[in-house]
């Protein structure tokens, strides 16, 4: 898909009659150190987009009202050109200028010809409802939304706008396969949509990050590698051992995939195999049933974490066995590396580079 380009225009409105300042305050924010959202939140932050509140807090788990995101957003993009557009309920509002440039540049309308509604709690449906008519993302083909259980929840007059809001990727659903499209939205929920979109650039789905990856984790000195493919997930322990899982069915999250699987070898269900990544791309893999060797943070592995894991596991299960320098090159293809996308040469390379 094309990328977008969005040109980002700093408006610096001081606003009264809030709680909420979005300039010219304190660019300090007291309560988002270890938030899901922080570098998102102080990024809004650093480029004047949104501030905190008089007290220095932030409060991103609070709601945020309509006219308060309309704000934002025009800050965002860069929205400035108004058409003195006034709702009943606007025309002694502190945010009066900037809904009416929402309404004017297609953002928003009102809840009625005559209403704005600036100070309800807006949805998450209504603010995909808002991104989708700023891109145009509505998307007709209503598919990636029926993987979220509450799917029939979203209004008639939004589901086409979900449906291109989570197709590109700038909202998702929660762990328990809801999107909950009629809650309010959090604060840090919707900055965190609109700094996906103000990177200017596609937004690599989880998914994507994941499938085709290799992650590593060690514990009581045995490596797991772990790959996941697109229909199966694999986990071999320093090659010694390793586990097929057939994925059945995933669900899709904010920060990770939900696989149910089976056994590859008799067919069994076996489990829910839940992988996710936090921010630092820390890979966290949890087995629902309990499974040990599934439950722990890996890394990504590169071809030379690989070699050098397969490598240095050349005595488990025979201690007084001949160290080999070059084990990997001899025994290659017990390894299967090819699984890997490891050739030899790249054994060989490993082996060069690392005695130097």
């Amino acid at each position: 898909m094309k990328k977008k380009i969005i040109s980002i225009l700093l408006i610096g409105i001081t606003v009264t009659g809030s709680s909420l300042v979005v300039a010219n305050a304190n660019p300090n924010v007291t309560d988002v150190k270890g938030h899901w959202a922080e570098s998102q939140i102080i990024e809004f932050v650093d480029k004047g987009y949104v501030k905190g509140y008089p007290d220095g807090t932030f409060k991103p788990d609070g709601s945020i009202t309509r006219a308060e995101f309309v704000i934002i957003f025009n800050n965002v993009f860069g929205l400035k050109r108004g058409s003195n557009k006034v709702f009943d309920d606007t025309k002694g509002h502190w945010a009066k200028e900037a809904i009416d440039i929402a309404v004017t540049n297609g953002v928003c309308s009102g809840i009625s010809a005559t209403n704005f509604a600036p100070d309800d709690k807006l949805t998450r449906e209504q603010a995909s409802k808002m991104l989708s008519n700023y891109l145009k993302l509505s998307d007709p083909n209503v598919d990636k939304l029926q993987y979220f259980t509450d799917f029939k929840e979203v209004s008639s007059w939004a589901v086409e706008d979900v449906e291109g809001v989570i197709e590109k990727g700038y909202m998702k659903g929660y762990p328990d396969g809801t999107f909950k499209p009629l809650e309010t939205i959090r604060r840090a929920e919707a900055v965190s949509m609109l700094s996906r979109v103000s990177q200017g650039s596609e937004i690599i789905s989880i998914e994507e990050k994941i499938v085709g990856k290799h992650w590593i984790s060690s514990f009581d000195g045995c490596s797991t590698i772990v790959s996941v493919r697109e229909n199966q997930i694999e986990l071999n322990f320093s090659f010694h051992e390793g586990m097929q899982f057939d994925i059945i069915e995933k669900n899709i999250y904010e920060n990770g995939i939900d696989y149910k699987v089976t056994d590859s070898y008799d067919g069994r269900l076996s489990s829910n195999i839940f992988i996710s990544i936090n921010e630092n791309n820390v890979i966290n893999i949890t087995c629902k049933d309990s499974q040990s060797y599934l439950n722990g943070n890996y890394t990504l592995a590169n071809k030379d974490k690989i070699i050098q894991i397969a490598h240095e596991s050349q005595n488990i299960g025979e201690p007084d066995a001949p160290y080999e320098d070059d084990h990997c090159i001899k025994y290659y293809d017990y390894f299967y590396f090819e699984k890997y996308g490891i050739t030899l040469d790249d054994v060989k390379n490993y082996y060069e580079n690392r005695n130097l």
